[in-house]
């Protein structure tokens, strides 16, 4: 949670958080509430920062960039042909 707050806010130095848009700041704000709302008791396992983030953001999804969009693709995030082998060139 705090890797993609520190990607997606910033810290103004009037104290003020900017985030890049209201949809990492909804984001946020569920994994926030997803943790508060399981108080540790004797019968509840408290929800932990990284199961927090995977009910919001949903599980690590092969050939997808993480925290881009549902519909970003390693070939829609880095364009056709990075990355790829069968393109025969090497790309740094």
């Amino acid at each position: 949670m705090e890797v993609f707050r520190m990607g997606r806010c910033k810290d103004l130095p009037d104290g003020t958080q900017r985030w890049v848009d209201d949809e990492s700041n909804d984001h946020f704000e569920r994994m926030s509430q997803t943790m508060t709302h399981s108080l540790p008791s004797d019968d509840v396992t408290p929800v932990s920062a990284e199961d927090a983030f995977i009910v919001v953001m949903g599980r690590v999804r092969p050939a997808r960039v993480r925290c881009a969009g549902k519909a970003e693709t390693l070939r829609t995030w880095y364009g056709r042909g990075e990355g790829s082998s069968s393109s025969g060139g090497n790309h740094t």
